[in-house]
C-alpha cells in the first residue's frame, strides 16, 4: 500500500519508533521511512533537507522534546506544500479536550498508545480510500 512513498515518522520514545516503522515496512511495504526522534529535528528537515522532496504521509507523537507534535501540525498547515500532507497524531492523550484541540488543528487521524498494527494499517486504508494517500 505504501511501496514507494515516503513516510515521515516522529517518535520521541526509541522503542515506539522501531515498532511503527516495522510495521510501516512489514504490513504496508512502505520502503522509505524517515525517522525522527524529536520535533527540533523534524522542523528543521522541513525547511532544509526535506523541503523539496515528496513527503505522502506524517505519523507524529503528540509529546515530544523540541517541538510538540501539534506545533509541528501548525508548521505543516502553514506550508503550501506540506498542507495537504496527511497527518496522523500518535498520543497517549485520550481526553476529549485533547481529542478537541486534534479536530480544531484539522489532523487527518488521532491514534490513542498502544495501537495494534491492524489499527495502523485500517487508518492508513481510511485515508486511502478518502483520496488523501
Amino acid at each position: 500500500m505504501l511501496k514507494g512513498k515516503t513516510v515521515l515518522l516522529a517518535e520521541d520514545d526509541p522503542t515506539m519508533r522501531m515498532l511503527v516503522a516495522r510495521m510501516l515496512k512489514r504490513e504496508l511495504n512502505c520502503d522509505n521511512v524517515l525517522l525522527f526522534e524529536n520535533g527540533k529535528q523534524v522542523l528543521i528537515a522541513l525547511t532544509s533537507e526535506y523541503q523539496y522532496s515528496p513527503l505522502h504521509l506524517i505519523l507524529c507523537d503528540w509529546e515530544m522534546p523540541g517541538a510538540t507534535g501539534d506545533e509541528i501540525l501548525k508548521f505543516i498547515k502553514g506550508d503550501a506544500k506540506l498542507r495537504r500532507v496527511p497527518f496522523i497524531m500518535m498520543t497517549a492523550r485520550s481526553d476529549a479536550d485533547s481529542l478537541n484541540k486534534a479536530i480544531e488543528l484539522e489532523i487527518d487521524d488521532y491514534m490513542v498508545k498502544p495501537f495494534s498494527t491492524n489499527d495502523l494499517v485500517g487508518r492508513i486504508e481510511r485515508l486511502t480510500l478518502k483520496g488523501l494517500l
